[in-house]
C-alpha cells in the first residue's frame, strides 16, 4: 500500500513536473518573442493581383537585412473586411505600406495619425483620395506616373542628328513642365470627353516628331490607344507610351514602373525609415526606379536603331542619377 502511494506521487510529482516545463518553456518562447518583436511594418494589399504580389515580393527581398537587423515584423492583409478584422492590430503598426489604390483609400482614411506609404497609385488616384482628408506629414506615396520631364528626356533621345525636335504630348489634363533641352518644343494637348479625337490627336501626331501619351482615365485610356495606334503608323511617327502592353501593341517605347520597380521603390523609402524612425516620410512623388519597354518591329519599320540598356543609362545620366 505504501510502495503505491509512494508512486502515486512521484508519477504525480513528474506529472506536475512536466507540466511546468511546458509552462516555463511557453513563457520563455514568449519573452523571447516580446524581446525579438520590435517596428511593425504592416502591408495592406488591394488585392491578390500578380503585379501587387510581384512588387510585395521585392520588397520583402530589398529589406530582409533591415528586418533580421531591426526586428522587424511584416504582416499583409489583402482586402478591406480583412483591414476592419484586422484593425486592433493596424493600431499597433509602427509603418504601413499601402500598395493600389483601394487599400490607401481605407489607410488614408481611417489610420490618418499613422505612417503610411501608398504606392502602386497614380497621383490622380492619390490626391482624389486625400481631397477631404486632414492628413499629417507622417504621409507618403509613389507614383506610378512617369515625370514629364523623364518622359521628354527619352523623347529627347530619338532626336539624333535634328536641330529641331517637336515632341507632342497628348493627355487627359493640364501638364506643368520645364524645358531642359533649347532644341526640344514641346505642345501639349488635352483630351476632354466633348472633343472630336481624331481632330486632337491626328494634328499632333503629324505636326509633331513623336507623340507621348500619358495615362488618364479609363475612358481616355480606352478611347486614345487604338485611334493614337492607328494614325502613327499611317503617318510613320513613333509614340512612346506609358505600359509595356502600348508597346506590345504598337507603340515605339513605353516608360513605366514595373511591379519590381514599385517594390524597390517602396524598399529605398522603407529601409530609410528603418534606420531612424524620426526619419521624416518624403513628398509624394514619382518612382526612382522604372523600366523600357521596345519594340523590335515598329523600330526596324521606322528606320531606328535603339537598345534599351543604352537608353536606360542615357537617361540616368540626363537625371543626374
Amino acid at each position: 500500500m505504501r510502495k503505491n502511494l509512494v508512486s502515486c506521487i512521484i508519477q504525480q510529482g513528474l506529472r506536475y513536473f512536466k507540466i511546468l516545463g511546458i509552462l516555463t518553456c511557453l513563457l520563455l518562447s514568449n519573452l523571447v518573442k516580446a524581446e525579438l518583436t520590435g517596428v511593425s511594418v504592416v502591408v495592406l494589399m488591394s488585392s491578390d493581383a500578380a503585379v501587387y504580389q510581384k512588387a510585395l515580393s521585392t520588397l520583402r527581398d530589398e529589406i530582409d537585412n533591415e528586418r533580421a537587423a531591426k526586428h522587424v515584423l511584416m504582416d499583409v492583409y489583402l482586402s478591406e473586411a480583412q483591414f476592419i478584422a484586422e484593425h486592433k492590430l493596424l493600431l499597433h503598426a509602427d509603418l504601413i505600406v499601402t500598395v493600389g489604390s483601394a487599400a490607401a483609400n481605407f489607410a488614408l482614411k481611417e489610420l490618418q495619425d499613422k505612417n503610411i506609404i501608398s504606392v502602386f497609385i497614380t497621383r490622380n488616384a492619390y490626391q482624389s483620395i486625400i481631397a477631404d482628408s486632414n492628413l499629417t506629414n507622417r504621409t507618403s506615396a509613389i507614383f506610378i506616373d512617369q515625370p514629364v520631364k523623364r518622359l521628354m528626356n527619352l523623347a529627347g533621345l530619338l532626336s539624333v542628328g535634328q536641330d529641331e525636335f517637336n515632341v507632342g504630348f497628348l493627355s487627359d489634363r493640364k501638364i506643368e513642365y520645364s524645358k531642359s533641352n533649347n532644341k526640344i518644343n514641346v505642345n501639349a494637348k488635352e483630351l476632354s470627353p466633348s472633343d472630336n479625337p481624331t481632330q486632337i490627336i491626328e494634328p499632333l501626331i503629324i505636326n509633331n516628331d513623336v507623340l507621348v501619351v500619358l495615362p488618364g482615365g479609363s475612358y481616355f485610356n480606352q478611347l486614345v490607344a487604338r485611334l493614337v495606334l492607328q494614325l502613327s503608323m499611317k503617318n510613320k511617327k513613333p509614340v512612346i507610351g506609358f505600359s509595356k502592353k502600348y508597346t506590345t501593341a504598337g507603340a515605339l517605347l513605353s516608360l513605366y514602373s514595373s511591379p519590381q520597380d514599385v517594390g524597390l521603390d517602396s524598399a529605398r523609402i522603407v529601409n530609410a525609415w528603418l534606420a531612424d524612425q524620426k526619419y521624416k516620410l518624403p513628398l509624394p512623388q514619382e518612382g526612382k526606379f522604372y523600366s523600357i519597354e521596345l519594340n523590335q518591329k515598329i523600330s526596324r519599320r521606322l528606320n531606328k536603331s535603339l537598345d534599351v540598356e543604352k537608353l536606360h543609362k542615357q537617361l540616368q545620366q540626363l537625371a543626374g542619377d
